[in-house]
C-alpha cells in the first residue's frame, strides 16, 4: 500500500530587531583587584575524592581517552547488551502517509552573510530574545525566550491552514525548484518562525525497492534538541553539518522495521537511527541502525528520554569533566531542561551541594523536587550575581553552563580557585542575528586568577566511549528503580514537528521534548 504524506522541515532566513547585550547591573568589574594574590608557593595538591557511600555508589569514570578527531555519531554502547523480556508494544500507526522537512520553494529576502556561533550539542542544546526583569538577555530552560509567531505552513489548498491540520492538502515541493547555491531559506540570524518550515506529500518508499542490506523503518519517536537550530543556519564549518535544502530534516529516533533485506533485522525490531529522517517512512542502510533490546523498566521512547543523548551529554560533563567531590558546589544552568534536570540529579548522587537556575517560578519547583538544594528564577531574581553571592557565599565548584553570555561572566567572577566550568551550551547567544551582537565575556581573567578548568565539548565524539556504556549502565538502574525523574514533554504528530522545534526557544516545554509520530 503505497504511503503519502511526508513533514518535511524548510529552513528560510529572518530578520529580527536586535538587541543589546548589557552587563547584569551591579556586575563585578573589578572583581580581580579583590582576589587574593596566588601565594609564593606550589598550589597544594588536589585533595583526592571522599570514598563513596556504600549505600549509595555512583561510577567512578575512566581517565578521558587522549583527544582524537571527531568519529561520527553511531548507538551508545550498551543498548544491545540487556536482557531479553518481552517486546515492547509500540504504538500503532495505521497511517498511510509520510512525511519529510525540506526548505520551501519560495524565495526570501538575501540575509547577511554572518552565520550564527555553532551550538553546543547536547544542549541542549537555545536562543536569547525576551530580556528578564535582571536587563540580561534570557537563558532558557528548553528555553524563556519569546514565543514564535503566529504564522503557518504553506498550503496548497489554503493559505491559512493550520500546521496540526495534518491533511493531505499540504504543499508539495519540488526539489528541482530549489537554488542549492543558494542561503535564501536557511536561518542565518535571528529566529526560526513556522513560515520558515513546510510540510509536504511523497510517495512511501516500497519494499520492493529495498537494495542488499537495507531495510525499510517506521519512525515511532523522534528526538527534538536546541542543538537542531545550528543546523537551520546553513553554516559550512559546524562540528555537525548543516540540514540540506530540499531534504529531510534529521535527528536521533526510535524506529520500527517494517521490511528488511539484511539478516541482522527483521520485521518488527525496534531501532535507533542516530540521523533518521523525519519521514513517516524511509529505507536505511542496515548499517546506520542498532537494534534496540528490551529493558526492564525502560519503554522504547526512553531511548529518546532518559537515555538519550541529552542525559548523556549531563552524565560525561558532570562526573568526567566535572570530577565532582563530595561536599562541593555545583551551579547548574537551565536546570529544568533536558540536559539540566539530569545534572541536578547525578550532581546530588554525588553528595554535591546543587545551586540552580530556571526562568519561571514552575520550573524552579519542578528543580527543586529533583533534588536541587537552593533554585531560583533568573528572571526575578533582580541582580543575578548579586543574588549568586547571597546564596552561594561559599563560591562555587563546578559550573555547568548551558546558555553562556552574562550569566557565564557571572559564574566566573563567583567561583572557588581550581573550580571546574564546563561549557555544554550557550542558548543565550544562539539566535543573535549577527555576530557583532555576542555578548563578550569580561571576567575571563577570572580563569587565570583562580586557576580555573574550563572546558567545552561535544557529547557526539564520546558516543562510542566506554563512558557510555558507564552512563547506560548507571542511569538505566536508577530509573528503573524510581531513583531518577526525567521529565518530558510529548508532541503528538510528525507534522507538528516544525512547532516542536520552535517551542524549545519559547519557554513553553519543561524537559525534553520528544515527538511522537
Amino acid at each position: 500500500m503505497s504511503r503519502v504524506g511526508l513533514s518535511v522541515l524548510v529552513v528560510a532566513a529572518v530578520a529580527l530587531a536586535q538587541q543589546q547585550q548589557q552587563l547584569p547591573p551591579g556586575f563585578d568589574q573589578n572583581i580581580f583587584n579583590q582576589l587574593p594574590v596566588p601565594p609564593q608557593q606550589a598550589p597544594a595538591p588536589t585533595q583526592a575524592p571522599a570514598p563513596i557511600d556504600p549505600n549509595n555508589p555512583i561510577p567512578q569514570p575512566s581517565p578521558l581517552p587522549p583527544a582524537s578527531a571527531p568519529q561520527p555519531a553511531s548507538i551508545p554502547a550498551g543498548l544491545s547488551q540487556v536482557p531479553t523480556p518481552a517486546q515492547p508494544t509500540l504504538p500503532s500507526n495505521p497511517a498511510t502517509d509520510i512525511a519529510s522537512v525540506s526548505l520551501p520553494s519560495v524565495s526570501s529576502p538575501t540575509l547577511p552573510s554572518p552565520t550564527l556561533p555553532s551550538p553546543t550539542l547536547p544542549s541542549l542544546t537555545q536562543p536569547t530574545l525576551t530580556e528578564p526583569t535582571t536587563g540580561l538577555p534570557s537563558a532558557t530552560d528548553n528555553t524563556d525566550l519569546p514565543t514564535s509567531d503566529g504564522s503557518s505552513l504553506p498550503s496548497a489548498s489554503n493559505e491559512e491552514s493550520s500546521l496540526n491540520s495534518g491533511s493531505e492538502d499540504e504543499s508539495i515541493v519540488s526539489l528541482s525548484e530549489i537554488d542549492d547555491s543558494s542561503d535564501t531559506n536557511y536561518v542565518t540570524g535571528g529566529h526560526a518562525q513556522l513560515s520558515d518550515f513546510v510540510v509536504e506529500d511523497a510517495t512511501a518508499p516500497a519494499k520492493d525497492q529495498l537494495k542488499d542490506n537495507q531495510v525499510l523503518i517506521r519512525p515511532v519517536y523522534f528526538s527534538v534538541d536546541p542543538y537542531q537550530r545550528g543546523r537551520l543556519s546553513g553554516t559550512k564549518d559546524s562540528y555537525v553539518a548543516s540540514y540540506e535544502k530540499g531534504k529531510p530534516i534529521t535527528n536521533f529516533l526510535v524506529a520500527e522495521v517494517v521490511a528488511s533485506s539484511s539478516s541482522s533485522f527483521k520485521e518488527g525490531d525496534l531501532v535507533m537511527h542516530n540521523d533518521g529522517n523525519w519521514e513517516s517512512e524511509y529505507i536505511a542502510d542496515a548499517q546506520n541502525i542498532h537494534r534496540i533490546e528490551p529493558k526492564q523498566g525502560v519503554e522504547p521512547r526512553d531511548y529518546v528520554g532518559v537515555l538519550s543523548m541529552p542525559s548523556y551529554t549531563a552524565y560525561y560533563g558532570t562526573m568526567v569533566l566535572g570530577e565532582p567531590k563530595r561536599g562541593e558546589t555545583i551551579l547548574v544552568s537551565s536546570a529544568s531542561g533536558a540536559v539540566g534536570q539530569m545534572v541536578v540529579q547525578l550532581a546530588k548522587a554525588a553528595g554535591l551541594h546543587v545551586v540552580a537556575f530556571a526562568g519561571s517560578d514552575e520550573k524552579v519547583e519542578h528543580v527543586k523536587k529533583l533534588g536541587a538544594d537552593v533554585a531560583f528564577n533568573y528572571n526575578t531574581c533582580g541582580d543575578f550575581l548579586a543574588t549568586l553571592k547571597k546564596l552561594v557565599p561559599q563560591r562555587i565548584d563546578i559550573y555547568y553552563d548551558n546558555v553562556g553570555g552574562p550569566y557565564l561572566d557571572a559564574a566566573l567572577a563567583h567561583v572557588n580557585d581550581h573550580a571546574r566550568v564546563i561549557i555544554c551550551g550557550a542558548i543565550t547567544q544562539y539566535n543573535i542575528d549577527s555576530p557583532d551582537q555576542a555578548y563578550a565575556i569580561k571576567n575571563i581573567t577570572a580563569v587565570l586568577v583562580r586557576r580555573v578548568r574550563m572546558q567545552g565539548f561535544i557529547i557526539l565524539d564520546h558516543m562510542d566511549s566506554h563512558h557510555h556504556a558507564e552512563f547506560v549502565d548507571y542511569v538505566s538502574k536508577l530509573y528503573a528503580q524510581g531513583k531518577i525523574q526525567y521529565k518530558t514533554y510529548e508532541v503528538d504528530g510528525l507534522q507538528n514537528g516544525p512547532q516542536a522545534i520552535l517551542d524549545l526557544f519559547s519557554g513553553k516545554n519543561i524537559g525534553k521534548t520528544i515527538l511522537k509520530a
